[in-house]
């Protein structure tokens, strides 16, 4: 163990500090030694590994675990079952944590066994505490034995020896439910979370009453068989894997298969070395509970949880029965839905709403989800092409005259809708206000089809706004609360459609965002004798940016060496030139045009400005910070919750250049605050906004959506 594991941990029966004595050591690991404390007896470290199973294990007799402990010890320590890349789809299935917002984060697992899933986390680049209650320590050390950034302890999990709220991330893949009681043991986690932390645990689901009748009969007898003989009958999942495998399109195998299934529970792993594995697995613990998903989203609720993701909904997604996972024949689901994306305008033409779907579609399919775009024709380009691989119809036909435009968008997409209704389960609509979002609830009527909607905008210029300033919008707003699922990217949007009468159950808060293996925090910018501040966006009168210029002339008159940088095009281009030129800044004030490698601009400022008046959650104030510049931004939308004033960014109110000038002022006067506000920002995007999470989100409610079609 390292010396800095100390600062974590608690004695598990008398909670106090420990004091380490070392016996042996070896490049800053200590190898063999004791740990002390109030308690009589010391916990010894053994092979580098803290052994901190007091003589009671907790609250239950010793004899209780004897079982669990030396089942698990002889599975892990016999069986070779690590594939990293198998490993890498599993984790991220089961945790629902991308691998690439692990590093640096403090991660426990609960339940390592032989540490292959810390391995995962650890070559990610996260510090990973791994816990397990039997000798699979061993194993799991070994594992990670080259990786300076994974412990192993060896302790009990329901009396885990940390102080609380130490970790950023824990998880608990399969384990749980081998404890004498699985949600006991998930509530001895809970504390050890820290504010704002993410917890992902996954358990055995309940069965039918047949089988789960069937599996007690068969366990009452395997748990008290000799290991080694245990192993031997967990062959005959090899053949039985086998034919399960190869029975897809034999109808009678497939029953036959199916039965024997149901009765004598096996694994089904394309691998036959992880079938024997699995089988061995499900068979020798003394301890197995099967749970619903409704008895876990309530141990979440009950601790006061929030953003309760159910990860079993997205299996399918991450392991098709071709390969990559185990998967039974009664726990299999139907494929993800067909989805038809609509939107009014989309690539080349692009804003903050046509990036964003421009993205998830593209992340959806690399997940494999079938999708599509249906968006308006667009001069000089083909009315049909793929855009990364997606297919987009620029059906939408629009005549500009009056009322006729509404018209026209209306009757060219009912007639796509109906025409190609066969090549779409789902329709998922941007923009509530768009005309597209009431055409495709009357196909949820027509053609049974499911409709996702999503709000874009809140607030006194947001979707809800612009619907009610049309004439019969009431009755529009009625009609649109038929949809399946209305996305609100913030609180503020959640509150504005309740409060007009859309019903809580139809409601769902997906945020944007953002891909941050994309826009990731790049070296330092080399010394310059000019200091940035970057905006990023649409020139236009509701992005408050005449309040920016304003604002900027005191920071300039404060630092002389500062410079304003727009990037972007539009209609109030002209009015702040020459609102630069009227306060004698047009020479510190640089207007960049629409740039692609907005990037290279995030790596070069020091601060990122976004005085918008109204938003729901800006796409360029996610990569900013994704990119690890610090941010001001205004009040309003999602702002609110991205950002917590004065730790990962500074709010100021809209419309307001006094608080804006002197919160650039703050940033400039202490970069060194400056930078740990961006790092913090950074870590808050990972954390919530990754477009890996949204996506897989996204995903979920496809299913969901799906299965209940």
């Amino acid at each position: 163990m390292k010396r800095d594991l100390l600062n974590l941990l608690l004695c598990p029966l008398c909670r106090g500090r420990f004091h380490l004595t070392p016996l042996q050591e070896d490049k800053g690991d200590v190898i063999e030694g004791t740990l002390s404390c109030s308690c009589p007896q010391p916990y010894p470290i053994h092979h580098g590994i803290p052994r901190l199973l007091p003589g009671d294990l907790g609250n239950e007799p010793k004899r209780m675990y004897v079982r669990t402990t030396k089942s698990f010890g002889w599975e892990w320590r016999r069986y070779e079952v690590q594939d990293v890349k198998t490993d890498q789809a599993v984790f991220h299935a089961k945790t629902g944590f991308a691998l690439a917002g692990l590093e640096g984060r403090l991660i426990l697992d609960a339940g390592c066994g032989g540490g292959r899933y810390s391995y995962i986390a650890g070559i990610h680049g996260a510090e990973v505490v791994a816990v397990d209650l039997s000798l699979a320590v061993e194993k799991a050390r070994e594992l990670n034995a080259h990786l300076g950034n994974v412990q192993v302890l060896q302790a009990n999990l329901m009396s885990l020896p940390f102080q609380e709220e130490s970790f950023d991330l824990i998880y608990s893949i399969g384990v749980l439910h081998h404890t004498p009681d699985t949600r006991a043991a998930f509530n001895a986690l809970i504390p050890l979370l820290k504010k704002g932390g993410r917890i992902a645990i996954w358990v055995y689901p309940r069965w039918t009453p047949y089988r789960e009748r069937m599996n007690r009969f068969w366990r009452d007898i395997t748990t008290r068989l000799p290991y080694l003989l245990l192993h031997y009958l967990c062959l005959v999942a090899v053949p039985l894997g086998w034919l399960t495998l190869k029975a897809g399109k034999t109808p009678l195998i497939r029953n036959v298969m199916w039965a024997i299934e149901k009765t004598i529970p096996f694994s089904t792993h394309p691998d036959w070395r992880i079938r024997v594995c699995d089988t061995f697995d499900w068979y020798s613990p003394q301890f197995q509970w099967h749970h619903t998903e409704e008895d876990v989203e309530g141990w979440c609720k009950e601790k006061g949880m929030k953003e309760i993701i159910n990860l079993g909904r997205m299996q399918d997604a991450y392991f098709p029965l071709r390969g990559g996972g185990s998967i039974s024949l009664e726990q299999k689901r139907r494929p993800l839905p067909r989805i038809l994306m609509i939107i009014s305008l989309f690539h080349p033409l692009v804003g903050g709403t046509e990036k964003q779907a421009q993205r998830l579609a593209k992340k959806l399919q690399e997940r494999g989800v079938t999708i599509s775009i249906l968006t308006r024709e667009v001069k000089g380009c083909p009315a049909r092409e793929e855009t990364d691989g997606i297919p987009v119809f620029r059906k939408i036909k629009t005549i500009e005259f009056g009322i006729l435009w509404g018209i026209s968008y209306m009757l060219s997409t009912l007639v796509f809708l109906i025409r190609f209704r066969k090549e779409y389960d789902l329709i998922h609509c941007h923009h509530l206000q768009g005309f597209h979002s009431l055409i495709a609830v009357l196909m949820k009527w027509l053609l049974k089809k499911k409709v996702i909607i999503k709000v874009a905008g809140g607030g006194d210029r947001g979707d809800i706004y612009a619907i009610k300033k049309r004439k019969l919008g009431g009755l529009y707003l009625k009609f649109l609360k038929r949809a399946d699922r209305i996305i609100s990217v913030s609180r503020e949007i959640t509150f504005q459609l309740r409060e007009n009468g859309f019903p809580p159950s139809i409601i769902q808060e997906i945020p944007n965002g953002v891909n941050t293996r994309q826009f990731t925090p790049g070296e330092s910018p080399l010394p310059s004798l000019e200091r940035l501040i970057l905006y990023v966006g649409r020139l236009d009168p509701l992005k408050g940016l005449d309040d920016l210029i304003r604002a900027f002339r005191k920071v300039h008159e404060r630092y002389p060496e500062a410079r304003l940088t727009l990037v972007g095009e539009g209609e109030v281009q002209s009015n702040l030139m020459h609102l630069a030129r009227e306060l004698k800044i047009s020479d510190q004030v640089r207007f960049e045009g629409l740039r692609e490698d907005v990037k290279s601009y995030f790596g070069k400022s020091e601060v990122f400005a976004f005085p918008s008046l109204t938003e729901g959650l800006s796409n360029v104030l996610l990569e900013a910070m994704a990119c690890g510049l610090p941010v001001v931004a205004t009040r309003i939308g999602g702002n609110t919750e991205l950002i917590e004033d004065g730790v990962n960014g500074i709010l100021i109110n809209p419309g307001d250049p006094e608080g804006l000038s002197e919160a650039m002022i703050t940033l400039l006067a202490d970069p060194e605050k400056a930078k740990q506000m961006g790092r913090k920002g950074r870590k808050r995007v990972e954390e919530r906004y990754s477009l890996d999470r949204i996506a897989g989100e996204y995903m979920m409610l496809y299913q969901q959506l799906g299965q209940g079609a």
